[in-house]
Formats: C-alpha cells, sequence, structure tokens
C-alpha cells in the first residue's frame, strides 16, 4: 500500500467512517495545521479538494444542518451505522465564489472565537 495514499495535508477534509448513530456518521473536520508524516487511520477517510473550497468555509458548510441531514440519510445499518466514501462524495454543497466563501468562513470563525471568549468569562 502506497502510504501517501493516507497523508492528512493542510485543508484536508476527514470524515468518520462509522459511528453507533446515523447522526454522527460521516460526522467531518478539516486539517488547519501542517504536520509532517500525519495518516489517517481506518475509522475515517479523507477528501482532499483541488483549491474549490476555502478551508473554513468548508469546515463549517460541511457541518450545516441542510449538509448534515443528506448525510445521515446515506447511513447504513441497524446497530452500527457506516457510510463509504462515494456517498458522502455524492452529497451536494453549495460552491459560492471563493470571496463570498472567504467572507462566510471568515465569519463563522470569528463567531467560534466570541463564542468560545464568552464561554470562558466566569458568571456574574
Amino acid at each position: 500500500m502506497d502510504s501517501s495514499q493516507n497523508r492528512v495535508l493542510h485543508g484536508d477534509a476527514l470524515f468518520t467512517v462509522s459511528s453507533e448513530t446515523p447522526e454522527e456518521v460521516g460526522m467531518s473536520s478539516i486539517w488547519l495545521s501542517d504536520l509532517d508524516n500525519l495518516y489517517l487511520n481506518s475509522f475515517c477517510f479523507g477528501y482532499r479538494q483541488n483549491g474549490g473550497f476555502d478551508p473554513y468555509y468548508l469546515a463549517y458548510m460541511l457541518r450545516s444542518k441542510s449538509v448534515r441531514e443528506d448525510i445521515e440519510l446515506l447511513a447504513q445499518g441497524i446497530s452500527r451505522f457506516n457510510i463509504s466514501k462515494g456517498k458522502v462524495m455524492e452529497v451536494e454543497v453549495p460552491i459560492p465564489e471563493m470571496a463570498e466563501q472567504r467572507q462566510v468562513g471568515a465569519l463563522f470563525y470569528q463567531l467560534d472565537n466570541f463564542i468560545t471568549l464568552h464561554l470562558r468569562e466566569p458568571p456574574y
């Protein structure tokens, strides 16, 4: 097996392939760091985009209600739910112009930071 097939690079989308509930199968994260020798395991699969997505936009879009609902519908199983990379790749994701993606991604990133900051404040 060629280990470069499973190497994780900055901007890669990572998806879980199995879960006990359909709501958690296909859950995604975007890798935003640069580390050498980081590889996927068999419990997830990756998607390497071709530069058509802003990584922050993609991170938030893949966790949006509409995309999550589409992914959950593809989960198969009874006591353990699974999803294939091929099925996830069929899910349609809105692709606005890059400038708009950057604005949307930056907005949600700022909101996340704002919420995190306020959650750390001691209660009054």
